[in-house]
């Protein structure tokens, strides 16, 4: 009897043991922080978005057309980062037409004057020398003509200009930085073509807006507002400027 109690004590020994030895080995894993695993991370991001512009001076001018811009963000604490944006507004595209239609008759003009010279300076047939070297001054003038031509039809492109505007902004994004919703607000500068006075004008004012990104894809939407006293304005300003855009865009995750 004393010798099965013995054995019975010794096996409980021996499996305590073998379970402490086991417990020993096994890895001891950290503590989980659940917070850890979800924190949004946001890194510098630049978006290139076109969509609909506005232009209004609060005087009943009132214009819409389009707008290219480029839209960066540098994370600077947490949620927070600073925002930096150029925008191209363009709503006279009635400056469109002339600008591309006198390209247009002046290049018409150069080709047929290239024609009526290569007709002049081939007589019988063949070139003689006095045409020959008449031709190859009226070719080389004839480039001016068709250079100006070319020159017109890119100052169509940016004729239908009003405006050009730039922000820096605080930006503060509610996603956990691939989707979700921002918010900005900050400072604007403006460049505008006066709607009554048809001049080159410069402003300042606040600038706000807000948005949605999601993965690559940025909707936004932003108004800046130049008071008067702000903007170049003859007898210290007594219009209201108001530049804004709804834009969609591409840009890094």
């Amino acid at each position: 009897m004393r010798l099965s109690h013995a054995f019975v004590g010794s096996a409980l020994v021996l499996r305590a043991a073998l379970c402490q030895a086991a417990d020993a080995g096994a890895p001891v894993s950290p503590p989980r922080d659940a917070g850890s695993e979800q924190a949004p991370t946001f890194h510098s991001r630049t978006s290139f978005d076109v969509g609909a512009a506005y232009f209004g001076d609060g005087k009943g001018t009132d214009r819409f057309g389009v707008t290219i811009e480029s839209n960066s963000v540098f994370p600077v604490a947490g949620r927070w980062g600073v925002g930096l944006r150029f925008a191209w507004g363009m709503t006279e595209f009635q400056r469109f037409g002339p600008w591309t239609h006198t390209g247009y008759t002046i290049g018409k003009w150069t080709t047929t004057a290239y024609a009526d010279v290569a007709r002049w300076s081939v007589r019988g047939g063949k070139y003689e020398l006095f045409t020959l070297f008449g031709s190859i001054f009226a070719y080389v003038g004839l480039m001016f003509p068709l250079m100006l031509s070319g020159l017109c039809y890119m100052a169509a492109v940016i004729a239908p200009t009003t405006f050009l505007e730039t922000a820096l902004t605080a930006n503060y994004d509610f996603g956990d930085g691939h989707i979700g919703p921002f918010v900005e607000a900050g400072l604007g500068a403006v460049a505008f073509v006066h709607p009554t006075l048809g001049k080159l004008r410069g402003g300042i004012g606040p600038a706000i807006g807000s948005g949605l990104r999601v993965g690559p894809l940025r909707l936004g939407a932003h108004l800046t507002w130049s008071p008067p006293h702000l903007h170049g304005e003859p007898g210290g300003g007594v219009s209201q400027v108001f530049v804004g855009g709804f834009t969609i865009g591409v840009g890094g995750r």
